[in-house]
């Protein structure tokens, strides 16, 4: 990923996070999405 897109991910990142801590989710919920997410963009960016 160059700088702009690692930007507009890390944007989407947070706004992901937010959006699961509006819907209530527990922190446990959250840091499971984020350690998934981070799996899947570590994976993307080995195989690009």
């Amino acid at each position: 990923m160059n700088s702009l897109e690692q930007q507009y991910f890390d944007s989407l990142y947070l706004q992901h996070l937010t959006n699961l801590k509006l819907h209530g989710k527990r922190p446990a919920t959250i840091d499971a999405y984020a350690c998934a997410v981070s799996r899947i963009t570590t994976d993307f960016k080995l195989n690009t």
